[in-house]
């Protein structure tokens, strides 16, 4: 047994796996730069509307990542949180209070 973890290990056999790639795609420069998305963005990150099965994913990942601090992300999905976080805690701080309340439990 001891042999086989070791064989994991030096074969690169990921131990943790990455949250799907389909989030890399997320084109967050397109949702801050236009506050209609921005806010609809915002009001379906706190379950006040329903945001499709997509959206309902990323809302079903956002405690994790708030709590691991998106241990599990692509390079390219931290970049996408980071944004995201910041450029909300920017132009609308009371609704950043809000969603960092609803995921920081």
């Amino acid at each position: 047994m001891d042999l086989y973890l070791i064989l994991l290990i030096c074969v690169g056999v990921p131990l943790v796996s990455s949250y799907d790639q389909k989030f890399d795609m997320i084109d967050i420069e397109a949702i801050v730069n236009n506050d209609f998305i921005h806010r609809a963005v915002n009001v379906c990150i706190l379950g006040e509307v329903d945001c499709g099965p997509y959206w309902d994913e990323v809302k079903e990942l956002a405690p994790e990542i708030a709590k691991d601090h998106c241990a599990h992300c692509t390079p390219r999905q931290q970049v996408v949180i980071k944004t995201y976080v910041s450029e909300t805690k920017r132009k609308y701080p009371k609704t950043w209070n809000k969603i960092s309340k609803k995921y920081k439990k």
